[in-house]
């Protein structure tokens, strides 16, 4: 098909089918019946079909082969853990993934894959998930399909120097623990009236004071709308055993005068985010370690979440 027959359409369609009658075994030839027709149909017609079996016929260009994932080296997290992961990934809040994370990772197992792509997009564009949690609860294959999206490519170059650094980094944390951050002071003079956020720059679990000084912050009603947030924060980051704050904080809520208005509806919202988060928190503890399920009252909702469940 590519020797002189189709040169010779393409001189007889230079020099015009008046000047150069078609060959009638050139025709023969592509399958082309010439009776009656317009001879410059008919070279038309024999070029298309001449081209189409050409390329028909040729073999077809081979491509690099696809890049293989490596194998997987650490085992799923159990169902229960993933569905937690799945509800926590709907609505989500760093301390809370992180918690998640750092469980995960203490136990060495790692985040289901339908998983990964969540919690990619949020460590490629918010710097308070912790990309070294990320890093060992994806382990080697998850880190190498954060790789294959160019939009990750900054994240995947520090998952891929966590991983580097994982085995002289020290012993995994603890469960459910939060990633420490630097003290920036002692707990003790953090005056959270003037700057309500220096709490988050203490390392969780946060010791009683700290938790006690948050929930007046809350209470108090300076934060505005940035309250819920604060308080989901807030619970994420207490100590387990300091559930009963949330009692005491609910019942000062309940006595409260109800001429305060919004701020007061506000505090109860961002009260209620606490709780939330605080359960969710003990949810992660309870869900990797099922034979020691923990008995607080963190795990029960207090007036302030059981009102807010009856007005839903």
């Amino acid at each position: 098909m590519t020797g002189p027959g189709w040169g010779d359409l393409v001189t007889t369609a230079l020099l015009g089918t008046d000047r150069r009658p078609l060959p009638p075994e050139l025709l023969g030839e592509v399958g082309v019946s010439s009776p009656g027709r317009d001879p410059a149909d008919v070279l038309l017609s024999a070029a298309a079909r001449y081209r189409a079996v050409a390329r028909a016929s040729a073999p077809l260009e081979r491509c690099a082969a696809p890049p293989v994932a490596p194998p997987p080296d650490l085992p799923d997290a159990p169902g229960a853990a993933q569905e937690l992961l799945h509800r926590l990934l709907a609505k989500p809040l760093a301390e809370l993934v992180n918690a998640w994370l750092a469980a995960a990772t203490a136990r060495a197992v790692r985040a289901a894959p339908e998983h990964w792509s969540d919690l990619a997009a949020l460590a490629a564009t918010r710097p308070e998930y912790d990309r070294g949690l990320l890093a060992r609860a994806l382990g080697r294959q998850g880190s190498w399909f954060v790789d294959q999206n160019p939009d990750w490519h900054a994240l995947a170059a520090a998952l891929r120097r966590e991983l580097t650094a994982a085995p002289g980094s020290g012993p995994p944390p603890a469960a459910g623990a939060l990633p420490a951050v630097p003290v920036a002071q002692p707990a003790g003079v953090v005056d959270l009236r003037a700057r309500p956020e220096a709490a988050f720059e203490v390392p969780a679990p946060w010791p009683r004071a700290l938790t006690v000084g948050a929930l007046q912050v809350l209470l108090g009603g300076q934060l505005g709308w940035r309250a819920s947030r604060y308080g989901a924060a807030v619970g994420a980051r207490m100590a387990v055993a300091d559930a009963d704050l949330l009692l005491s904080a609910a019942e000062a809520l309940a006595g409260s005068v109800p001429g305060r208005g919004p701020g007061l509806r506000l505090a109860r919202e961002a009260l209620a985010a606490v709780e939330e988060s605080a359960r969710a928190r003990t949810e992660i503890d309870r869900i990797f370690d099922p034979a020691h399920p923990p008995d607080d009252a963190a795990s029960r909702p207090t007036h302030v979440q059981k009102d807010r469940d009856d007005r839903a």
